[in-house]
């Protein structure tokens, strides 16, 4: 072989490798999905803070594969409610677990 060869050869095998570590395993997403999963998770929680959800700050946003989890507390059942449609009209969102609880007022 020759030494360009050699090479060529080397740059491929490293190239193979480094993008064969951003691909996902069944128990880890991707680095583009993580990306992605991530700028949704922006988008939602801007929407969130557009809708005027009271108290937002007791609102935490997760999303994994385009699933987006809403976690926290919220004054009603209409806040609930309007975040959760809130989240699923934000794009990049495939579905939505509102696991918003509303909290008992003082």
């Amino acid at each position: 072989m020759s030494k360009m060869t050699k090479r060529l050869m080397g740059i491929l095998i490293f190239m193979s490798l480094l993008l064969s570590a951003c691909a996902g395993t069944p128990n880890q997403e991707s680095t583009g999905q993580y990306f992605d999963d991530s700028a949704t998770t922006a988008r939602v929680k801007t929407a969130l803070m557009s809708a005027s959800i009271t108290d937002y700050s007791l609102v935490s946003v997760s999303t994994s594969d385009g699933v987006v989890q809403l976690n926290g507390y919220v004054s009603s059942d209409q806040q609930a409610e309007l975040a959760g449609t809130t989240a699923q009209g934000v794009p990049g969102v495939n579905q939505v677990e509102n696991n918003l609880v509303v909290k008992a007022s003082d």
